[in-house]
């Protein structure tokens, strides 16, 4: 299953936003709910693009 950002989001520096999740089993591909949760579902592979931010300044 996969599954992407479409609503938008409150920024809080230091917190974690999933963009997109794509995740599946040896035997099938799962339903996904992206969420900050995404860590716990029960999967044996997956890929997951998330962003960041910072108050501080990048050097």
């Amino acid at each position: 299953g996969q599954s992407r950002l479409s609503n938008p989001t409150p920024i809080a520096a230091g917190k974690e936003i999933p963009l997109w999740l794509r995740l599946g089993t040896d035997q099938n591909g799962l339903s996904v709910v992206l969420s900050e949760n995404f860590r716990e579902v029960d999967c044996n592979a997956g890929l997951a693009v998330t962003v960041t931010f910072s108050e501080e300044a990048a050097d």
